[in-house]
């Protein structure tokens, strides 16, 4: 009799737009076909998969451009809460700094912190009293 197959810590993911030449379907947005693969991804805890598969999804359109404002309508939630319970000097970690392209990219960065200064700005908080910081974790 086999073991039971281990699945903890495995994600599974349809992918689309990579050639492959079968799996081939009409997307209904474009009307361009579209090819699908299967991908696995597996990794130690805190390996980054969530992210890296969930950047793959955005990067190929896979998710809805409604989804990408509801969940940025809920950050700026998050962040008008803190500045609502007195958080007045808040620390930006810039993540993933590591990951850009070059690594450790300066313009990345600027351009990152250009982008939320002008959102944390509109909720009230002194850029004068912001502090970013550039972190790999």
């Amino acid at each position: 009799m086999r073991p039971a197959l281990n699945l903890e810590g495995l994600y599974f993911l349809r992918v689309t737009s990579f050639p492959l030449e079968h799996t081939c379907h009409e997307n209904h947005h474009s009307g361009k076909e579209k090819t699908h693969i299967n991908i696995i991804v597996s990794g130690l805890v805190d390996s980054n998969k969530s992210i890296t598969i969930s950047h793959l999804i955005y990067k190929h359109g896979g998710i809805a451009k409604r989804t990408i404002e509801k969940f940025e309508k809920e950050a700026a939630e998050m962040d008008l809460l803190t500045y609502t319970l007195g958080v007045k000097q808040p620390i930006v970690g810039v993540n993933k700094m590591d990951s850009t392209e070059p690594p450790y990219s300066q313009k990345r960065y600027e351009d990152i912190v250009k982008e939320v200064s002008t959102y944390i700005k509109k909720i009230g908080y002194d850029l004068d009293t912001v502090a970013f910081v550039p972190i790999s974790s």
